[in-house]
């Protein structure tokens, strides 16, 4: 995944208005999408890829985060009826979504 192409960083959700917002926005995301939350410093502490500031918002799904076989250490979101997150494989290869600020 690389937003730099594009001048921005993986999107990182902050709260619960903009979780909304973008599923609204994107009611038929489909498929697993990346966002820019990751605990790869610290198992279970949850941290902006880009920033490395600690997330502190996480609407994770029933069960998630899980570290499947101690692999999963990526969030993504999966809009397919929910707006919850789950955690998974950092290698694996899902759509990844960008932010980028703008000047107004």
């Amino acid at each position: 995944m690389n937003c730099r192409i594009y001048d921005s960083t993986l999107a990182h959700i902050e709260d619960e208005l903009e979780n909304q917002w973008l599923k609204k926005q994107y009611p038929d995301i489909k498929t697993a999408t990346w966002i820019d939350v990751v605990d790869l410093g610290s198992e279970g502490k949850w941290v902006s890829f880009s920033s490395g500031k600690t997330a502190n918002y996480l609407p994770w799904d029933g069960g998630e985060p899980n570290n499947y076989d101690s692999s999963e250490h990526c969030a993504f979101i999966f809009n397919g009826g929910t707006e919850k997150w789950f955690d998974g494989n950092c290698t694996s290869s899902l759509n990844f979504m960008c932010k980028k600020k703008i000047s107004v």
